[in-house]
């Protein structure tokens, strides 16, 4: 059924206006239905994920930071172009 529009409506007569609103009633209520499923997933949603200070997984479960995998390690030794120290071998002739 199409819904009329509001200038239309006084000249509807008695059962097409009763059928509109058993129509607009079925729409309703599955527009609540649909309403309290939303809101259940919304506050699902808004719960802090589960983590092992929240919950009885270990610690090795817990998500991982944002931070960047490929880290810079620091090179160890003197930089470079830096001049070499050598240390002399000495035999002892004991």
């Amino acid at each position: 059924m199409t819904n009329p529009a509001v200038d239309q409506l006084d000249q509807l007569s008695r059962e097409e206006l009763l059928s509109l609103v058993r129509h607009l009633l079925v729409v309703v209520e599955q527009q609540q239905a649909r309403i309290v499923e939303l809101e259940a997933e919304i506050a699902k949603l808004r719960q802090p994920p589960a983590n092992s200070s929240n919950s009885s997984q270990p610690p090795a479960r817990d998500q991982k930071t944002n931070s960047p995998s490929h880290q810079k390690h620091k090179k160890h030794g003197p930089p470079f172009g830096h001049p070499r120290a050598v240390s002399i071998l000495v035999f002892s002739t004991l």
